[in-house]
């Protein structure tokens, strides 16, 4: 429509409004609102006109510019010293297990021409020659990878060494491989090497050192418990008390920046932790009482790692286990009498369940 026609239009409409309010149909101040309203329509018709206009030319000007090829990024070539000190890596690693497979039939095989004393100093002195190695390859030769993996070396030659300790009794029969105090022995020997797994993870920024300390952590919480000489049952609530502690740690670690390493590491760690402990729970209990307890105490461990993780689907475990736990914990007891009552209540306890928890989740929506 050109702009002579629609001036026409306009003024009929007018005219015709005028009319309208002259004869009393409409009254003055719906007069004023609609030729306001009829003055604005083409005011913002012609602001749009004028946007599409310049966007018109944008485009125009967008299209007749020259079109550049897109630049493939040049694949980077490595350096003989990069290739040399890729291969180098890659042998110490086939090296690292193999001499770990020739360092634990060492620790346990039989020496004739040695003491036991001696045999396990041996073992000491060939961990601490590879931190030497480390020492000369990072500080002297500046070969990162190859001092990285002399490290890696030593340090997995320590639990080896407290394992050689143990099996030629060096701390006596009771602390030994085979003996009553061995769970003492195991327990101490991995919280021992959990703070020198931790620096070395916070000196090198290392993944594996985090993981390394991690499972020390797990397997000194493990001896620990196994040391108490507990049944089944217990021994899993002492571990799943452990998985909520680490749910608790989390919290407290990603607060410190000095320990993020550590932290984004403990979600998986945590994660991987709690389904293994979970699954040999459910296999192994004695009492179907305290077997039903731990399934609870588990469930809402599951039910802490949305926080820690962020993923809510864990409230589908977290069901799944309470609803088991219940049916446990009533058909194995007294409880089995009035069973349809309290199942019934089980469900309603759900919809209690968002009183409890934060709104960040939408629990009222999921549960």
């Amino acid at each position: 429509m050109n702009p002579e026609t629609e001036k026409y239009h306009q003024n009929i409409f007018q005219f015709e409004l005028t009319k309208l309010k002259e004869k009393d149909y409409i009254s003055a101040e719906h007069y004023e609102i609609t030729l306001s309203a009829h003055q604005l329509y083409y005011q913002d018709l012609e602001e749009l006109k004028q946007v599409q206009v310049k966007a018109a030319k944008a485009a125009e000007e967008i299209r007749q510019m020259p079109v550049q090829q897109a630049k493939k990024p040049a694949k980077k070539k490595l350096s003989l010293e990069e290739v040399r000190e890729r291969n180098i890596s890659w042998l110490l690693n086939v090296g690292v297990i193999l001499l770990l497979i020739g360092g634990l039939f060492v620790a346990t095989s039989n020496w004739d021409t040695m003491s036991n004393f001696m045999k396990s100093a041996s073992i000491a002195v060939v961990s601490l020659l590879f931190y030497c190695f480390a020492f000369i390859s990072g500080k002297v030769l500046k070969i990162e990878r190859t001092s990285f993996a002399f490290i890696v070396l030593g340090s997995l030659f320590l639990p080896i060494f407290i394992l050689s300790i143990g099996w030629f009794e060096l701390l006596g029969p009771y602390l030994s491989f085979y003996g009553e105090g061995r769970y003492i022995l195991g327990a101490a020997g991995s919280l021992l090497v959990v703070p020198v797994y931790s620096i070395f993870a916070q000196k090198l920024g290392s993944r594996l050192f985090v993981w390394f300390a991690y499972i020390a952590l797990s397997a000194g919480a493990g001896y620990t418990l196994a040391a108490l000489k507990l049944e089944n049952d217990s021994f899993f609530l002492g571990f799943m008390i452990f998985n909520a502690l680490l749910s608790a740690a989390y919290h407290r670690l990603k607060k410190q920046a000095s320990l993020k390493l550590f932290s984004g590491e403990l979600i998986y760690f945590a994660q991987i932790n709690l389904v293994i402990s979970t699954l040999l729970m459910l296999l192994f209990f004695n009492s179907h009482v305290l077997y039903s307890v731990n399934i609870m105490i588990t469930a809402a461990v599951y039910l802490s790692m949305v926080y820690v993780t962020g993923r809510k689907e864990f409230h589908f475990v977290f069901s799944l286990l309470i609803v088991y736990g219940a049916y446990q914990l009533i058909e194995n007891t007294i409880l089995n009498s009035a069973g349809p009552v309290l199942f019934a209540l089980v469900g309603i306890g759900f919809l209690f369940v968002p009183r409890v928890m934060d709104k960040h989740y939408s629990w009222d929506k999921v549960f």
